[in-house]
This record gives C-alpha cells, structure tokens and sequence, in this order.
C-alpha cells in the first residue's frame, strides 16, 4: 500500500497582534477503518509575544475507503522567533479514535527519506507564512529476502577480530545480533533481532539490516559499503532440515571398514567410527549416525549426508576434497576447530566457528563466530569458486 500525507498550510493568516500564523491539512490513506494519530512540534517553540502553537498532538478517523483529512489551525510558522522547522510524527492504529496500535505492516516516511528509509513514521518540515506542500510517503514494504550462509536462530555473536567473508545473519525474532570491536564483513550483516554494536565499529562492505534496530550505533556511524537500514522486515534463507531416526540399526562399522551403501533402513549406525591415520569414505547417500568419533579422514561422496545424534571430531580431523554436509541434531555445544569444507547443519545446538580453514554454510540456535579468525560462509555450489 502506498499512501501520501500532505501538510500544506494555508493562506497566509493574522493572529490577533497582527503575527503570522499557518494551518496544517493533512491528507492520507490508511487501512479502512483505521485512524492516524499525528504529533507535530517545532524544534524550538515560538516566543510567547506569538499568539500561534508550537505543538499538537491529533487523532484524525478514516473513513470506510481508509481516507483521512483533517486540519490543524493556529500554529507558529517557521519564520518566527526563534526560526525553526516543524517534526511530525505519524502512528496508526486499527478503528476510530487511535486506541489500538495497528497491525498493517506500513511505515511512513518523509519523501527526502524513502530511498534510505530514514526517520520512519517521522519528517521534518519548514512551515512558511505562505502555502506549504510537504509530502508523506506511508509504505507496506515486501520483505527483505537474503540468503546469510553463517545463520543463528537465537544468539548471534561475532568476536573481536573475525573476518567474516559472505553473509552472516539471525533468523530468530526471540534473539539477539553481537557484533564486537573491529569486526570486518565482506558481505553483508543481515538480522531479524536487534543488532548491538562495540566500538570501534565493524565495518561491512555491503549491507546491515535489521528487523529491529541497532544499539551502540546510528547507522550514520557504522562503515557500511551499501545500506544500514533498521526496522525492515527481513526473511532469511530457511535452515536445511533434520530427518527422523528409524529405530533398527545396522549395527557398529569399525574404522577400517566402508559402510553398507545405503538401502532402506541400512544407513542407521549405531557408531562409526574413524581412527586418526585412517581414511573411511562413504558412497553417496544418506547416512544416520548414533554416534559419530573422527580423528582420521572421512571423505564423502558428492551428495552425501550424514546426520548424528552424538558427535566429536578432533582438531586434526578432516572431510577429503568434496564438500560435506553434516547436520548435528543434539543439544549440546560444539566447537568447529578442525578443517571444513561444507555444510554444518545444528539447529538446536550451540556452535563455536573457531577454524581459519572453515569455508561454508552452518546454521545454529546460537553461534559464536572466531576471535581474530576469518572464516568463509558461502553455498556448497560456491566452494571452490569461491575459496581462495
């Protein structure tokens, strides 16, 4: 929905001392029905020899089609003593009367502020003695659809001194976005919660975006390569999903040995195993894990997935050259400090993304992102490409 608020003063008028004195007509359309509560006030009230208004606060009635109209007289033009510009602010709400907030997703700004959306549900005018025509733009926006390869549901924190290279973002409306001091993300930093900020500020070659706002910051202070936009409705990249258990198992596989290629219920293990100095590879399919140690190598072939219940890798541990996809569906907390190229998958666990030789997706309740560390958060299709 697109609506325009006008805030045109009238002919010039007299008070009763022979000053100047302007009215405001507002013009708009909301959702039927609804109502629109407007505050306006100039920076610095009008001396006391004027006998206009510094200050109002309205409700303006929609009526059946959402139009709304309605005059403000009486108010102090900006020339007065001391000369000042007028802020009016804009709530809407559902029915007559502004008595329950509303629930349309529609913003307004002033039309100097719509291409970076600042000063939501706000503008600031210079009302002249004479005619005054200043316009309101009020918006349903569409969501903001990006694609964050390094995704929370919850927590979200970025250490001191990480690099983070691609998109990294909170999908948890419950949650909360840290970025700490020095933090540089070539990419894009995109949150459905708030985002709060430790100087000396990261800074972002592409976008920040909140579904909420920025604490710590304005946006004018953040180094920011494209736009720092607060309160958007912002919808994330889904997390891949888990896969149920069956309850027969195949049984142990020790670490010399390949699995059973998987048909049917035969890629349920109860453990695997895999030894340091060893190398187990798995054929392409999907694997479900009870529990899962690697010291050694554990390649996998293209299209491969591996889902565990319990799981521990070393730091000297590694995935051979195809990319992997490992989803861990337990609770507890788990540190990625070992090479990884690929997809990790813990949605209901908390992840420490420690390792320099991370290049990938992981998906997390909470995730803790490095410290003075750089990490790589690209699609599985971009492995390689993208990869130094």
């Amino acid at each position: 929905m697109l609506s325009t608020v006008c805030a045109c003063s009238s002919a010039p008028a007299t008070d009763e001392s022979g000053g100047k004195v302007a009215s405001v007509h507002f013009a708009q359309t909301i959702p039927a029905g609804g109502s629109v509560q407007v505050v306006g006030a100039r920076t610095s009230p009008a001396d006391a020899k004027y006998r206009c208004v510094s200050e109002f606060d309205t409700c303006l009635n929609a009526d059946e089609e959402g139009n709304v109209a309605g005059t403000v007289d009486g108010l102090c033009p900006s020339e007065n003593v001391p000369q000042s510009d007028w802020s009016f602010e804009y709530s809407l709400f559902d029915g007559p009367g502004c008595n329950t907030a509303s629930t349309a997703q529609v913003t307004c700004y002033g039309t100097d502020d719509l291409l970076t959306m600042a000063n939501p549900n706000a503008s600031v005018e210079t009302l002249a003695p004479g005619p005054n025509s200043n316009d309101v733009a009020c918006i349903t926006p569409a969501p903001v659809e990006r694609q964050a390869f390094c995704q929370a549901s919850g927590l979200l924190a970025i250490r001191e001194g990480t690099t983070v290279i691609g998109n990294i973002g909170n999908s948890g409306e419950g949650g909360q976005t840290q970025v700490q001091s020095d933090v540089h993300v070539d990419g894009s930093i995109l949150s459905v919660p708030t985002i709060i900020f430790s100087p000396p500020f990261a800074s972002v070659t592409q976008d920040v975006i909140s579904g909420s706002s920025f604490v710590g910051a304005s946006p004018e202070m953040l180094m920011v390569g494209g736009m720092a936009l607060e309160n958007q409705k912002i919808t994330l990249s889904p997390v891949p999903p888990l896969v149920p258990f069956p309850t027969t198992t195949q049984g142990s596989q020790p670490s010399d040995e390949m699995p059973v290629p998987p048909t049917g219920t035969d890629n349920f293990y109860t453990s695997l195993t895999v030894r340091p100095g060893t190398t187990t590879t798995l054929e392409s399919g999907i694997y479900l894990i009870d529990a899962l140690l690697v010291e050694g190598t554990l390649a996998t072939a293209p299209g491969t997935r591996i889902y565990v219940r319990a799981l521990s890798i070393s730091a000297d541990a590694s995935f051979g050259s195809s990319p992997a996809f490992l989803a861990y569906e337990g609770t507890g907390s788990f540190s990625i400090d070992f090479e990884f190229q690929g997809t990790f998958v813990a949605p209901n666990a908390m992840v420490s993304l420690e390792s320099d030789l991370f290049v990938g997706s992981v998906y997390a309740e909470n995730l803790i992102v490095g410290f003075r560390s750089t990490v790589q958060c690209v699609s599985q299709t971009q492995i390689g490409s993208e990869s130094p």
